[in-house]
């Protein structure tokens, strides 16, 4: 199987190997050529680039809040607070954007902004291997260590 960078290169390819005949040694067609399937840019980015880190927040915090909040600059994929056993927030959230391009953004948007009478601390937050298998215990996200 062959993977193209771009559907140019992709469609390239079809012209190029279209009606054109190529077997293996067995007289078996060697070439297949497949339609070519764009990659879902919040997939290809994966998770840790999509990924905004809020601290200092109001133990009485929501994601519903926070899903509001971080909507009015661009969309929102998932909203991560940390919880406790309890279910009392531990004072930070994560929020992963639909698309890598916005994450500075938001950063800028909701540094400094106050929810429930405290200041909001947002960083971008690319992580590494510990960082992610702890997102993933305390706030309850899969998939991050495979980044």
């Amino acid at each position: 199987m062959i993977t193209f960078i771009d559907s140019d290169s992709a469609s390239n390819a079809i012209k190029l190997f279209t009606n054109k005949k190529s077997t293996d040694k067995k007289g078996q067609s060697a070439i297949t050529v497949a339609p070519f399937e764009e990659k879902n840019e919040s997939k290809k980015a994966g998770l840790f680039n999509r990924r905004v880190y809020l601290t200092n927040l109001n133990g009485d915090v929501t994601e519903f809040e926070l899903r509001q909040l971080c909507q009015e600059i661009a969309p929102v994929d998932q909203v991560h607070v940390a919880r406790d056993v309890n279910g009392q927030s531990k004072g930070y959230a994560f929020i992963f954007m639909k698309n890598a391009k916005d994450v500075k953004s938001l950063v800028n948007f909701v540094q400094g902004r106050e929810i429930d009478g405290q200041e909001i601390v947002a960083k971008s937050s690319l992580g590494g291997a510990q960082f992610n298998k702890t997102m993933e215990s305390e706030c309850n996200v899969t998939g991050l260590s495979e980044q």
